[in-house]
């Protein structure tokens, strides 16, 4: 692809996601985190369902690789270089709520709530079902999201009283997503060959915009009106801990 031509999609790409940015930042939910509107344990609620999202991140991602063909392939180093910088960045989550004082043991084998299990899901529907290209739109959301907001949303969460010891999961997104623009724009660059793969693309950002928002909407919602929690067996067969059910939180009648 010519320097003009890939310049030209991916200012397009730039432009159409932050028009999805600044709907997501219009939408009540985003708005009460810029407004410095939430507690701690709205806080605690959105950390949850970040440490379920971002622990699939990785696998998502290196699946990705199985649909390369041809020169896609060229990109395999990379991607997976890539989704390897990523793992560990789950467990940072888990540090800050330990840091606030909340039993995180059973956590990691507790169901996610139905719109983080959306946006997980929709990764590996695009990939599998859809073009594998537009895949590139759900990555590029969580490259640009830190680098265009980090600064205001860590702001935001300081003024309603959020201890600094407790954001090491959104200061390391601030700092680590930056660094993917340079493997972001070269994917662009060679794997976007035409019109329908940049749609693709576009669609994929718009629609992971859309997805995340409402993880943090439910996950603000779920402090009010909380979900039973439940423990899925599949992750229980694959681990030898065994979670006595007398260390859960009650459910709500």
């Amino acid at each position: 692809m010519s320097a003009n031509l890939a310049e030209s999609r991916m200012t397009r790409i730039k432009a159409e996601w932050k028009l999805a940015f600044d709907e997501m930042n219009a939408r009540p939910s985003f708005q009460r985190i810029l407004n410095s509107k939430i507690e701690l344990k709205h806080y605690q609620s959105i950390l949850r369902q970040a440490y379920y999202h971002a622990r699939e991140r990785p696998q998502v991602q290196a699946f990705a690789t199985v649909f390369f063909r041809g020169h896609q392939r060229k990109h395999l180093r990379t991607f997976f270089r890539d989704a390897l910088s990523e793992i560990g960045h789950d467990e940072l989550a888990l540090l800050d709520l330990k840091n606030l004082g909340v039993e995180t043991s059973n956590i990691p084998f507790e169901r996610p709530l139905p719109s983080t299990m959306a946006l997980i899901a929709y990764g590996y529907y695009q990939v599998q079902h859809l073009n594998p290209v537009g895949y590139l739109g759900y990555l590029l959301h969580f490259d640009f999201m830190p680098a265009y907001g980090s600064r205001s949303y860590l702001e935001a969460l300081q003024k309603s009283g959020i201890p600094r010891e407790a954001m090491a999961f959104f200061h390391d997104s601030s700092g680590t997503e930056f660094n993917h623009n340079k493997f972001l724009e070269a994917y662009v660059d060679d794997l976007v060959k035409n019109e329908s793969d940049l749609e693709a693309v576009i669609y994929a950002m718009r629609t992971t915009s859309r997805l995340y928002e409402l993880m943090i909407a439910e996950a603000i919602e779920e402090v009010e009106n909380p979900h039973p929690i439940t423990i899925p067996r599949d992750e229980l067969r694959q681990d030898p801990i065994i979670i006595s059910a007398s260390t859960l939180p009650p459910a709500k009648a």
